[in-house]
């Protein structure tokens, strides 16, 4: 648990140290793969990695998905290759509440809105840093598509229904996004499939849970002196 808690302090430090404001938490979920969808996964890859990586990777430990009091989110965490388990991707996402078009959620195949609970955050960027046979893959990503109007849905499905993108019949989130190629020299990086993975279609697929707030309060209290007193041996040293 210490080590799935420690991923929420990381992703508060990044979001505080990228912006000109600190933000306060308002709320804070453990992100795992959506299970009851058909499609049983944190993130997707279209058509996959190749040597032996496919398509489908999860969250191990858990991501933390986390809400900010001035409209932003993160996504934070490690997803493991489920074909692979010593090769995946850091992942850090960035959402905002700024939208350049009318938000909605992908109304085919039974998605649903459930008034007053459903939600959306825009994929702002993000990035996905190899490990394993992936090591020395680096990406970052954009929402897709780009001109919208399918936006991050978060929020429950229905007994009858799934809702965020037609994803998750528990509370959840999904989006699609497009990855960029930065750089590609890991071990397996010569196979077509990765040859090709500029611009491909990848998507985020989650079950989300609430990350009890005394325990994160206390962890986020403790990793930040934590850093104040990094930063004092530092100076002192300097």
């Amino acid at each position: 648990m210490n080590k799935i808690l420690a991923s929420l302090i990381l992703a508060v430090v990044i979001h505080i140290l990228s912006t000109a404001q600190a933000a306060m938490v308002t709320d804070s979920y453990f992100a795992t793969s959506a299970v009851g969808s058909g499609s049983d996964h944190s993130l997707w890859i279209s058509t996959g990695l190749g040597a032996g990586i496919g398509s489908d990777f999860d969250f191990d430990p858990a991501g933390i998905f986390t809400l900010f009091d001035d409209g932003t989110a993160t996504l934070i965490g490690r997803v493991v290759s489920q074909d692979d388990n010593t090769s995946g991707f850091q992942l850090a996402f960035n959402y905002d509440n700024v939208f350049g078009f009318s938000p909605s959620f992908k109304s085919e195949n039974g998605s649903v809105e459930v008034p007053g609970e459903t939600f959306y955050r825009d994929l702002e960027g993000g990035t996905l840093t190899g490990f394993g046979n992936l090591g020395g893959l680096d990406l970052t990503v954009t929402r897709r598509p780009a001109n919208g109007p399918y936006a991050t849905q978060i929020g429950p499905g229905t007994a009858t229904n799934n809702g965020a993108n037609n994803k998750n019949q528990n509370f959840g989130m999904a989006h699609w996004l497009t990855l960029i190629v930065n750089n590609a020299t890991c071990r397996i990086c010569d196979t077509d499939q990765i040859v090709g993975l500029n611009h491909r279609q990848a998507d985020i697929n989650v079950d989300l849970t609430p990350v009890p707030l005394p325990a994160t309060a206390m962890l986020l209290m403790s990793g930040l002196f934590g850093l104040l007193g990094m930063q004092r041996c530092k100076a002192s040293q300097t």
